[in-house]
């Protein structure tokens, strides 16, 4: 039976794919990040088992805007409500299936972490007219850091067997990663993933791990809170607002917006 992991990288290549071609006849460039780059990059191939429900595309900065307002007139594109204040969210219609697709304006807030989207475009590689992928170290930020808001609901050995899979290519330097990590402000909760990785998957030789300098994250690593704690609130307490940049400011938001759509 084929899996419905495998049927999506088919639906959402071919959508990829004709994205690349939109965009391309537009001028417009896009740079696919988290599931959508696994499955640009061929990476998804090696990956036995995964979740994906969307396809995120980070854009240009200051070109944001713009092409929002040009994907939403698409015949086959309608707009659908979204949380997040840095992204659009939409409906892409291809072939009798329904995509749901993010444009990023950033990867998040600047109160969770810092990955501005200007660095990562700087540094990205182009693929094509249309398409940029981040570089290899930022690739593997992004997941990482993309670990963060969903850190509520626990991962499985998968997501962390993942990390495994950007570290493969040639290219890929530990050095460049860790001197990027220190600069997104989250170093101590990267280092608690890769640590974490490291105790959970085979391949651990293929990675580098500097010394863990908090002691709040030894601690959690010392005792293996991530794989013991369940309680999905006690995790918010534990895991995500003691590492992100400016938990007050995401507190006040997560509240107002609350407040606001209630």
């Amino acid at each position: 039976m084929i899996s419905d992991w495998k049927i999506r990288q088919v639906v959402f290549g071919q959508v990829l794919d004709e994205l690349t071609a939109l965009f391309a006849a537009r001028g417009f460039s896009f740079m696919p990040i988290k599931g959508a780059y696994l499955i640009m990059s061929g990476i998804a191939a090696s990956i036995p088992q995964r979740r994906i429900r969307d396809i995120d595309l980070l854009l240009p900065p200051g070109r944001f805007d713009e092409i929002c307002e040009w994907f939403e007139t698409l015949k086959n594109v309608s707009p659908a409500e979204n949380y997040w204040d840095f992204e659009r969210s939409f409906i892409y219609k291809t072939g009798g299936a329904d995509v749901y697709l993010e444009l990023h304006r950033q990867i998040n807030f600047p109160a969770r972490f810092l990955l501005p989207a200007e660095d990562l475009f700087s540094r990205g590689v182009s693929v094509n007219t249309s398409v940029i992928f981040p570089d290899p170290a930022d690739a593997l930020l992004i997941h990482i850091c993309h670990m963060l808001p969903h850190v509520v609901d626990g991962f499985s050995i998968q997501a962390l067997e993942e990390i495994e899979r950007y570290v493969s290519p040639d290219a890929f330097s530990w050095h460049l990663f860790w001197e990027r990590a220190e600069s997104t402000g989250v170093s101590g909760f990267i280092r608690l993933i890769i640590a974490t990785c490291r105790r959970h998957t085979i391949n651990s030789h293929t990675i580098t791990l500097p010394a863990i300098r908090s002691p709040y994250a030894g601690i959690l690593l010392h005792f293996d809170l991530f794989a013991t704690i369940k309680n999905r609130m006690a995790r918010k307490l534990l895991f995500e607002l003691p590492f992100v940049r400016n938990p007050w400011w995401l507190l006040r938001y997560k509240t107002t917006r609350r407040i606001r759509h209630s």
